[in-house]
């Protein structure tokens, strides 16, 4: 969905969360497009042009999405995290509070600590 939407590919279905190279049904560039396990891609900028880094393995290489990525996704991405709950807890008090209590300035500052600038605030 980050290459389509960078208009170096088109997608099958660009709302599909679970697509892969089988759902490409424009490459107009030509990319050699090949998937890995996202604890591979940060390693492997060595051997080619281009890797999607999520950033906990961003960071864990020195890297950061600001003043490293060629694009960096933003609040509206469908990839940033999500919390989820069983259907039957959702509307619990507990959930609600840990919701509450995530989607704070605080932990928003806490995670810059960590990753830096690519931290997305999806809330």
């Amino acid at each position: 969905i980050l290459l389509e939407k960078q208009g170096l590919i088109k997608l099958k279905d660009a709302n599909n969360l679970l697509s892969t190279v089988l759902d490409i049904v424009e490459n107009p560039k030509k990319l050699n497009i090949t998937e890995v396990d996202t604890s591979v891609a940060a390693r492997a900028l060595d051997d080619v042009d281009l890797a999607v880094v999520n950033n906990t393995y961003a960071g864990q290489v020195g890297l950061n999405a600001q003043d490293d990525g060629v694009f960096v996704e933003d609040k509206d991405s469908p990839y940033v995290n999500i919390i989820v709950s069983r259907t039957d807890n959702k509307d619990s008090k507990a959930v609600q509070d840990f919701v509450k209590s995530y989607q704070t300035e605080e932990v928003y500052q806490e995670a810059q600590k960590h990753f830096k600038d690519g931290v997305v605030k999806g809330w």
